[in-house]
């Protein structure tokens, strides 16, 4: 069997912030004609008092002269040179992003060819806040297969950018539908890299499982506008924008994702002693507490917070979680990482990593 590691990481956060009080103008400005007075001010106190309680301050967004694809590429190329490599070194590149604006071609093509790296196996996919972990398991394939020695992966959030192209604004039909829009005001933008390698001196990937269930497929949605799809819980069989059942995510995200990794970490023969650092896809802090405390993870070995100041960054929170524990020397030689990812779907990976 192949032994593979994660060569290096890298990651790019936009400079820009908008703060609580600043989506909570955009959801007001998105409702004005449709909410009274009344309804907007109860938005407007009900909403930010669940930011708080979730510990989201701000969240990072793109400034005048940056977007989505010009975050992915810098987070690409701070990985190569992280590596001490050239892009041709590398054999492909799979890119991810829940708010990824490209279609045809793939975003994988277009960084290719921004970072000078001229062919080699390019393709996007997508899973949801889960894409980057979906990600590392196929890149862990091609390697395997020998078909590739080096892939880097690239996951990138830019959801306030695609705000216009997806009609995804905060509008609701009447005040009962706010809960539906809620998690928008929690995203964040910024993209994570990180080069799977055949070769390497250390973060070697030993495990990475992966769990997949249809049954609340709607909970959250993202679909350009007027798409025909099944009918959802929403009672609509036509969306645009974000809608999310927030209530459904945090519940069934805080109890499955436990259950989940107690299996695979005895598959894996390992318990959480075991693990010196914790890596969690962040939601807000009562979900990620929620989840320590089930399964008995000192906060000690959970350092890192992204959400609190940059927000959910989706698919790129993983990577950028990696690229900065890396840099900040958060993860040392020898220490034990596990990660824990999951999206929409529903969704669920975790991996061991000897760092």
């Amino acid at each position: 069997m192949v032994d593979i590691y994660l060569r290096a990481m890298g990651h790019y956060i936009p400079a820009k912030r908008l703060t609580n009080d600043d989506v909570m103008r955009i959801l007001e400005e998105d409702n004005r004609d449709i909410l009274s007075e009344e309804e907007l001010k109860f938005a407007h106190y009900g909403n930010k008092r669940k930011l708080e309680f979730l510990g989201g301050e701000t969240r990072a967004v793109v400034g005048e002269n940056e977007g989505y694809v010009d975050m992915a590429v810098q987070a690409a190329q701070r990985a190569i040179e992280n590596a001490g490599m050239t892009p041709d070194q590398l054999d492909g590149i799979i890119a991810t992003g829940i708010s990824n604006p490209l279609r045809e071609p793939s975003l994988s093509a277009v960084v290719a060819h921004e970072i000078g790296l001229n062919s080699g196996t390019f393709f996007d996919i997508n899973d949801a806040c889960n894409g980057f972990m979906k990600s590392m398991r196929v890149a862990s394939l091609y390697i395997e297969s020998g078909r590739c020695g080096n892939v880097l992966i690239v996951a990138c959030e830019s959801p306030f950018e695609m705000k216009g192209p997806l009609q995804a604004d905060l509008r609701v039909e009447h005040v009962g539908q706010i809960d539906n829009k809620f998690s928008n005001l929690m995203l964040g933008s910024g993209a994570g890299a990180c080069i799977l390698s055949a070769q390497g001196e250390g973060r070697r990937l030993v495990d990475l499982n992966e769990k997949m269930e249809s049954d609340d497929w709607d909970a959250s949605l993202i679909t350009f506008p007027g798409i025909k799809i099944p009918m959802t819980r929403y009672g609509k069989t036509a969306l645009s924008g974000f809608w999310t059942d927030a209530r459904k995510i945090s519940s069934k995200w805080r109890q499955e994702s436990v259950r989940f990794v107690l299996e695979s970490m005895k598959e894996w023969g390992t318990g959480v002693n075991d693990y010196d650092l914790v890596l969690l896809h962040q939601l807000g802090d009562n979900v990620t507490f929620s989840i320590m405390k089930q399964l008995n993870i000192d906060k000690d070995k959970a350092p890192l917070n992204t959400f609190n100041e940059l927000g959910n960054l989706g698919a790129a929170n993983i990577p950028v979680l990696l690229s900065i524990a890396s840099e900040k020397q958060v993860a040392r030689t020898g220490h034990t990482v596990l990660l824990i990812s999951g999206g929409g779907g529903f969704s669920y990976s975790a991996a061991h990593i000897a760092w």
